[in-house]
Parts: structure tokens; C-alpha cells; sequence
């Protein structure tokens, strides 16, 4: 078994001994949406939530939670920068879970009402917006997503992503001056995927002759 299965079964006996067992919930829904798939592991995490997670005083089990990006052009921005193990007692990170794993499935309304959730929970957290600007962007909402990427970056200067999602919107939009400067941004602070993009669309744009 990988590691995924090993923990899910470990979370399995944990609840059958209690059926409410929020921690075990959570976590179990977590790993049978990476071992069975993203729908299995949603029912998880739904029983967690509704039994009382967000007062819940427990640590929860994480484990680089977005590698399956909700937007593909930014697949390889998940694979990049989530790659963390960690306790955390943000609750807030269920809801943002559980919204994307609701996008992955199509359900983009039900993804946008969780991720609000999780930035009322905890508005400090620069990641909610910017994955919000993910499933906004997603379903066509540029501007949207524009504007929760500038949120981002308000709350984490140096999200190098928010800088680059938010320079191929404004890019995309017309605003090719702002968007390379964003893209430019993104490349400095090591984000190296950018720098294809600056080399076609933004060298370009400078070597365009004026009318």
C-alpha cells in the first residue's frame, strides 16, 4: 500500500471505534480523495463538517491537499508549491478543501460558497483568496479572479503564483504592460514557469513595432 492507503486504513479503525470522530473524518476524507477519488472523500469531509468541525478544538492532518489542480494551465503551479506535511488548527483549510474538491466535480457554485466560508473563517489567509481566484477564473470570472489574486497579495506579498495568475489575466485582458510586470514579478520571486510565457508573449509585446 502507499502512504495514502496505510493512513486511510489507520483512519478507518478510527472510525469504527467513533463514528463522530471529527479528526479521523476529515483526515480519512482527505486520503480516499487521493486513493478512491475526490467524491468519496467529500462524503468524509461533509460528515466532519456536520458534526461540528468548525468549532472543533482538534488538529488536522494535511498533506500538500491542492496537487490536483482545478485549473489545468495551473497544474504544475500546485505541484510546485504544495508540497508540505503539517498539523493545523485552521479549521478553515476543511472548507477550502472541500470547495475544491466540489469544483474538481463540477459543482462551481457549491466551491465558491465553501471558499467564502473559509475566508470568513479566517480572512488573514491570503491562500483562500488566491484559490478562489482559481475556481473564479475556472468558470470565466477574470475579473473576479483578478481581484482575489490582488487580495493575495495584499495578505503575501510574495505568493509568486497569485503574481503569476493574476499576470496572464491582465495580460489576456489587454493589459499587457501590467501583465508582464506580474509575470516578470513571479519569475524573481522563483517561479521559473513564468519566464516561458514572458519569453513569447511579453518579449514579443517590446519588440512590436509602435503605430
Amino acid at each position: 500500500m502507499n502512504n495514502f492507503e496505510d493512513a486511510q486504513a489507520d483512519f478507518d479503525k478510527a472510525v469504527q471505534l467513533n463514528p463522530k470522530h471529527v479528526q479521523a473524518l476529515f483526515s480519512r476524507g482527505y486520503c480516499r480523495g487521493r486513493t478512491e477519488g475526490k467524491r468519496e472523500g467529500l462524503a468524509d469531509i461533509d460528515k466532519a463538517i456536520e458534526i461540528g468541525l468548525p468549532s472543533a478544538k482538534t488538529k488536522l492532518y494535511f498533506s500538500d491537499f491542492l496537487i490536483q489542480s482545478v485549473m489545468p494551465v495551473l497544474s504544475y503551479v500546485v505541484r510546485d508549491r504544495y508540497r508540505i506535511s503539517e498539523l493545523t488548527d485552521d479549521v478553515s483549510e476543511a472548507f477550502l478543501l472541500r470547495g475544491l474538491y466540489k469544483n474538481a466535480l463540477g459543482d462551481n457554485r457549491g466551491a465558491i460558497i465553501d471558499v467564502n466560508q473559509a475566508i470568513d473563517l479566517n480572512p488573514g489567509n491570503g491562500e483562500s483568496y488566491f484559490v478562489r481566484g482559481i475556481i473564479k477564473s475556472s468558470v470565466g470570472d477574470q475579473k473576479g479572479a483578478q481581484n482575489d489574486c490582488t487580495n493575495a497579495l495584499k495578505l503575501a506579498p510574495a505568493h509568486r503564483e497569485a503574481y503569476y495568475l493574476r499576470g496572464v489575466i491582465r495580460y489576456d485582458a489587454g493589459d499587457e504592460v501590467g501583465g508582464c510586470a506580474d509575470l516578470g514579478q513571479a519569475g524573481q520571486l522563483g517561479f521559473a514557469q513564468a519566464y516561458p510565457i514572458i519569453s513569447t508573449k511579453c518579449n514579443r509585446a517590446l519588440r512590436r513595432p509602435e503605430k
